[in-house]
């Protein structure tokens, strides 16, 4: 009897819209056991594949591709599928998602005298939403449109969008729809994060057709503001507030305490990605609290995740996902000055035969007017016939930034310097625009970890000269 009053109740408040007036509201149980087990508070922090089911615009913070999967019983009733793949390119991160929920084996009943007597027919009830998604930094956005627009908060700043179709049925009844989720984040600083998520900006009617079932239904404007603070490096809290136009405001609250294990086999310069590691998370939400643990071995993501029952009648749910990451597409560094550079000219010094020939003292005045990439002396024998002796100017790479175990908070990192006498500048194997003045800035991306930077210069003789940089980033 209880489970029959459970599944009652799951259908009026989640599944059948023509009692709860809103369509799509299946959409409204969490998805993502590393999500739930911090309750749900993920507008500001989020930044994985599950990203367009709480803010898209997290997809920006991708640092692989990734393959995503969740599968849970919520209330130990209703079965909950997710499935996603998201794509870094190099205009932005793309992802292509289902949400699945259903409720199968619903024993038919019927009122008679005020009493309800069942039927002895069955029939499910079955949602799904097909999520097309879109997240980047404001900075790699101008890049693509070859824009300025708040340059100065482009880096910190992460727009996203969703795409939905919708489809719901119960029994023979059906239902479509279609919506459009917008999502922003920003990094106010290396510890505090905003952001803030308006779902159902733009959406459709839902028409219900079938099953003698009749009307249309209005999926619902829900803003969800965040805020998130890591304590230490390793650290993270988060808090939510969610409101809607037809419910009252709800809270979300969690936190995430990450564990790293080193791997004995790998040199520390080459861990770029937390080889092995161990999260603890919880949180609270209204009258309900979760817990959940968190596996990273490789690529490889598992998470999983303890959801408390908020009345007796229910049981507890049990979420679990896997995740893999790999490679995707080269990302190019972000080039920001693209000047021709003009050839240089060179010095020619003619001296007689009796002249002493300071080529040091020549050197240097070259390089301090930077005037030539070779030095041409003609020396004037007895006899008028000219000798040339060339003397190549060795190139020189002065770095900004970064200095020596330099410390990063983000997915980039900029890059800055001047050169003198190099033609070619490549950074990790890219090649980098030097404008007319000998400076370069880039931004280059960096991964969780310790990441080596790589810097070469070419003079137009193939001088070589390399630098090396090392950056550490913590988040």
């Amino acid at each position: 009897m209880k489970r029959t009053m459970l599944i009652i109740i799951l259908i009026f408040l989640l599944c059948w819209p023509t009692m709860a007036g809103e369509a799509g509201a299946f959409l409204d149980n969490p998805a993502g056991a590393r999500q739930v087990g911090m309750s749900g508070a993920q507008v500001a922090v989020i930044s994985d594949g599950y990203a367009p089911l709480w803010n898209p615009a997290g997809l920006a913070y991708l640092k692989k591709t990734e393959l995503n999967s969740m599968l849970a019983s919520v209330f130990g009733v209703v079965d909950q599928k997710y499935f996603s793949y998201a794509q870094i390119m190099p205009w932005g991160v793309i992802s292509l998602g289902v949400f699945s929920s259903g409720v199968a084996d619903i024993e038919g009943s019927a009122y008679v005298n005020g009493r309800s007597i069942r039927t002895g027919r069955s029939f499910a009830y079955s949602a799904s939403a097909w999520i097309l998604s879109y997240g980047a930094t404001l900075a790699r956005i101008n890049e693509t449109l070859h824009k300025d627009i708040l340059t100065p908060y482009a880096d910190d700043l992460s727009l996203g969008a969703n795409l939905k179709l919708i489809g719901e049925t119960l029994d023979n009844a059906s239902s479509s729809g279609y919506a459009l989720d917008l999502g922003v984040q920003y990094d106010y600083s290396p510890v505090l994060k905003l952001g803030v998520t308006v779902k159902n900006f733009v959406a459709s009617p839902v028409q219900w057709t079938g099953g003698g079932m009749t009307g249309t239904d209005l999926l619902p404007m829900l803003v969800n503001l965040g805020l998130g603070y890591y304590l230490e490096s390793n650290w993270l809290t988060a808090f939510d507030l969610e409101m809607r136009n037809t419910q009252r405001a709800k809270f979300h609250l969690g936190t995430e305490y990450r564990l790293i294990f080193e791997d004995p086999q790998q040199k520390k310069e080459e861990r770029k990605e937390d080889t092995y590691a161990m999260l603890l998370r919880g949180g609270l939400s209204d009258a309900s609290y979760d817990l959940g643990l968190g596996l990273v071995y490789h690529e490889i993501l598992f998470d999983y995740a303890y959801s408390s029952a908020q009345y007796d009648y229910m049981q507890t749910t049990h979420r679990f996902s896997l995740g893999y990451r790999f490679d995707g597409p080269k990302v190019k560094p972000r080039i920001i000055a693209q000047l021709p550079q003009p050839p240089a000219p060179q010095i020619a010094v003619v001296v007689t035969e009796d002249e002493a020939i300071d080529f040091q003292q020549l050197l240097k005045q070259a390089l301090a007017k930077r005037q030539a990439e070779q030095l041409v002396v003609k020396k004037n024998t007895a006899q008028q016939v000219p000798q040339i002796a060339t003397v190549n100017i060795q190139p020189q790479l002065i770095l900004e930034m970064p200095e020596t175990n330099a410390l990063a908070t983000q997915s980039k990192y900029g890059v800055r310097g001047k050169t003198v006498d190099v033609k070619t500048l490549l950074i990790n194997g890219e090649p980098i625009w030097i404008n007319a003045q000998g400076y370069f800035y880039a931004e280059i991306p960096v991964s969780r970890g310790q990441n080596e930077i790589v810097f070469k210069g070419y003079s137009v003789s193939n001088d070589l000269i390399k630098l090396t940089r090392t950056i550490n980033r913590i988040k």
